[in-house]
């Protein structure tokens, strides 16, 4: 059972001709995220999820941009809202829109972006009753050509049936350069901070084995991908 298809997670999504004009922030974190996927894992039923990106114009030009969000293999029943505003907004020009079950979807107000300006967009998602997983892509479009683009990947609360029961141990725990794995056979694994980030995802498992020495110090959750199904377990990092 995969817990996404491998196509979807693809670290460089569009190859643009532009896009080293370009950066994509993620919250407060300064690293440019452009063509990446930001991961949330185990989301429950009742969560509303909110996150936001700012895109940083180094183009030398004036754009005016508008996002285009694409939904890939998102279940039916979950929601989403979009704002799409300049930052900072002293004139309220953002539009914050209702969710839309159009897929592809645009926005109707552009931001018009001079050099080294900055837009923000915000999504919450919400409504996730419905368990599994899909990839949100959002393009960010002057008129009709792509300029950047970043995917969100949600993951809800597994059911039951998606479990596995194996008795996996991971050791040693703490740990500061590599783990491993011992009864079962591991084929992935996913690593996310306490923040729901994947910092070390759809890594692919030699021997049982698995590098963490880019981790920094702290506590993590591990996803472990088995033939069986899947399992959760928590992993600390002292180097």
């Amino acid at each position: 059972m995969k817990i996404v298809s491998a196509s979807l997670i693809s670290i460089f999504l569009v190859s643009f001709v532009s896009a080293q004009s370009f950066d994509i922030t993620h919250g407060l974190d300064p690293a440019d995220v452009s063509g990446t996927t930001i991961y949330y894992s185990n989301l429950s039923p009742d969560t509303t999820l909110s996150t936001y990106f700012s895109l940083i114009n180094h183009s030398g030009d004036t754009q005016e941009v508008t996002v285009k969000r694409l939904k890939l293999d998102v279940p039916a029943t979950w929601m989403d809202a979009i704002g799409w505003q300049p930052d900072p907004d002293p004139d309220f020009q953002g539009i914050h829109y209702p969710p839309n079950a159009a897929n592809p979807w645009t926005t109707i107000g552009s931001v018009v972006l001079p050099d080294n300006g900055v837009a923000k967009l915000t999504v919450d998602y919400f409504q996730l009753q419905e368990t599994g997983d899909g990839v949100y892509r959002y393009y960010f479009m002057n008129d009709q050509t792509p300029l950047d683009s970043v995917d969100v990947y949600l993951s809800r609360v597994l059911s039951t049936n998606e479990l596995s029961t194996e008795s996996i141990t991971v050791y040693p725990n703490p740990s500061k350069a590599a783990i491993q794995f011992s009864g079962a056979q591991i084929t992935a694994a996913y690593i996310f901070d306490l923040n729901g980030k994947c910092v070390s995802g759809d890594v692919k498992i030699s021997n049982n084995k698995l590098s963490i020495a880019h981790l920094s110090d702290g506590i993590y959750e591990i996803i472990l991908e088995t033939e069986h199904g899947i399992q959760s377990q928590k992993l600390v990092v002292q180097n």
